[in-house]
């Protein structure tokens, strides 16, 4: 095709140009990453193709060769490996900077069948490890009128994950706090954005 054919071509009426993926652009670094992402794309570009949004009306769009082989049973599998992994190792980390509901009874100056209670209407999270609660220590704040933080329960009901992922989320520093960790905010009686935060991560489907 010469470059005055290229010039003459013109995408279909009603059909979207796809852009090309920037040279440069980092690639996943780990191969259950990157079987991830492959297999995400391919989909898209699947549903797309399809819709008739993508690729001529007379030929194919060829996924293999744009984005490679869709991943392997088996790289499915290592990657879903890889992910419990993670979960698992997280959930670790979590049970060590938890104290126990003797402890949280101790700390907040209430009988232990109080501290189940406030598990049970959820004004604070626990993990069940072995048969015995565990909570996580971050949501006991000693400025607090209660002695725990205030919000939880609503955090808890539009979050999308466990106490184990909602531990992870909320003490790690968000670029959308201004580098500051949601339970800095909930700290601060800013509940209702930290609110917000949680439920917009649920309709991205997190």
């Amino acid at each position: 095709m010469t470059r005055a054919d290229t010039g003459r071509r013109r995408p279909a009426v009603g059909k979207r140009a796809v852009k090309p993926v920037a040279a440069g652009v980092a690639a996943p670094t780990t191969p259950s990453a990157r079987a991830d992402r492959i297999a995400r794309i391919a989909t898209d570009l699947a549903e797309l193709a399809n819709d008739g949004l993508i690729g001529d009306d007379d030929e194919d769009v060829d996924l293999p060769a744009v984005w490679g082989r869709a991943p392997s049973r088996a790289a499915r599998e290592l990657a879903e490996s890889e992910n419990l992994k993670k979960a698992f190792l997280t959930r670790h980390t979590v049970l060590q900077a938890s104290v126990s509901r003797g402890q949280a009874a101790g700390l907040l100056g209430l009988s232990e069948q109080a501290v189940t209670k406030h598990l049970e209407q959820g004004r604070i999270v626990g993990i069940k490890d072995r048969g015995r609660w565990a909570i996580p220590a971050w949501q006991l704040d000693a400025d607090t009128r209660d002695g725990y933080l205030d919000g939880i329960d609503r955090l808890a009901r539009v979050f999308p994950g466990g106490p184990v992922a909602l531990t992870r989320w909320v003490t790690r520093p968000a670029a959308d706090f201004d580098g500051r960790t949601p339970r800095d905010l909930l700290a601060g009686n800013r509940v209702d954005e930290v609110v917000r935060a949680a439920q917009a991560l649920t309709a991205k489907g997190w």
